[in-house]
């Protein structure tokens, strides 16, 4: 038995495609091969699905009573909204983060002042005892919050002179447009807010 090598298959292959062409072809010409089409036989098929696809079906039927009027659908109960203190977990996707710069003793009564977590810009406000965060960024525009002026709640753009509440967010002038609050709490004396 005769191994044949590379050479010699493109040798045969050469031979194989003048015959079929003719003798058009050069000797030093290379030739080139295709693959051949797949055969039906040779195409892969999916494999039929292990359980068969899940069918919506409808709800389940009402009795229906001839001396009776239908009753009408239930509604859904309404979520009862309650204030509640800050959650000690801020939830899936959000994190306390450690403000270092920042001491409550540092930040007088009535002053805001712009800080940055994590490239995010915030207006950072103390109002007696208590600490308040809003996006930096005013609603309306580019106008920082945290370079405005604190008047009580109210900290005015200093832009667009559009007045929110620090405690809220809210817009005086327009309900529609609100500066996003953000949580903040104490932890001795560091402050942390959640992004």
């Amino acid at each position: 038995m005769r191994v044949m090598t590379r050479f010699g298959i493109r040798k045969k292959l050469k031979k194989l495609a003048q015959s079929l062409v003719g003798d058009n072809l050069s000797a030093d010409e290379p030739v080139r091969t295709t693959k051949p089409a797949p055969t039906a036989s040779a195409v892969p098929r999916p494999s039929p699905p292990s359980s068969p696809p899940e069918v919506p079906t409808s709800p389940p039927a009402v009795p229906v009573s001839k001396s009776a009027p239908p009753a009408p659908p239930t509604p859904a109960p309404t979520p009862q909204v309650k204030d509640s203190p800050l959650p000690e977990d801020p939830g899936a996707g959000s994190t306390w983060v450690h403000l270092k710069r920042i001491k409550p003793e540092d930040v007088e009564d009535g002053s805001i002042r712009r800080v940055e977590v994590f490239g995010s810009r915030m207006a950072f406000a103390r109002v007696g005892e208590d600490f308040f965060v809003l996006q930096g960024k005013c609603p309306h525009g580019p106008g920082q919050l945290g370079d405005g002026d604190l008047n009580g709640y109210l900290v005015t753009c200093p832009v667009h002179g559009l007045d929110f509440d620090v405690r809220d967010g809210a817009c005086t002038s327009d309900p529609d447009m609100i500066a996003q609050p953000v949580p903040v709490k104490l932890k001795g004396e560091r402050v942390f807010v959640m992004v």
